[in-house]
């Protein structure tokens, strides 16, 4: 996207956004539209290349497939899990340089956010329901606690995030912590506002 903006930019020949701004807004009215968001559109329902990945012919395949059981740590990382989610419940973070863990990325899902739809399971290229096997970190103790599976209970240590597991878990709890208590990109909560939200989610 930003190699697109400078590409327009030069086109109209400006140096500055605001001044790309001014020429697009400029642009558009000059075409008789009440913005460039209009005009935009407009050139994206007339442009049929742009449709095209939207038409039958592009999307009549099956969705990739990998002859192998999905695992809490490592996976292919096509990233699936985190964009089709229709609650925003996966999120990834960067596998610790020096980590066993074999994978370039590790995928979590947050419980409370996570209504176990199977829109994940659906696009998953490997055997397995993303929304079970991976880490299913919780905020709240009393859905930990009623819940079953694999899971994880996330507080607020002094300096770093507190994690109880359920039993049967335990195993899994250096690696969660390696993850999430990583320096430089640990888990994307500040840990202050940890005790907040489970307030909030058991409230």
């Amino acid at each position: 996207m930003i190699r697109q903006l400078e590409r327009e930019m030069h086109a109209a020949a400006t140096s500055t956004l605001n001044d790309w701004h001014r020429f697009k807004w400029d642009e558009a009215r000059s075409a008789g539209f009440r913005g460039p968001a209009e005009a935009h559109l407009k050139a994206t329902l007339q442009g049929g290349d742009t449709l095209a990945r939207y038409d039958l012919a592009a999307n009549e395949g099956v969705p990739r497939a990998v002859d192998h059981d999905l695992q809490m740590w490592g996976c292919v990382a096509c990233n699936l899990c985190v964009t089709v989610c229709p609650n925003d419940a996966f999120f990834r973070l960067p596998t610790p340089a020096g980590s066993d863990l074999g994978s370039r990325q590790q995928y979590m899902v947050l419980a409370e956010l996570c209504n176990e739809c199977g829109n994940c399971m659906v696009f998953c290229p490997e055997n397995g329901d993303p929304a079970q096997v991976k880490a299913k970190l919780y905020i709240d103790a009393g859905r930990f606690e009623a819940a079953g599976g694999n899971g994880f209970l996330l507080a607020a240590g002094d300096d770093q995030v507190a994690i109880t597991a359920r039993a049967g878990s335990e195993s899994e709890l250096p690696h969660l912590s390696e993850l999430l208590n990583d320096p430089d990109e640990g888990l994307p909560l500040r840990i202050h506002d940890l005790a907040a939200l489970a307030e909030r989610s058991s409230g």
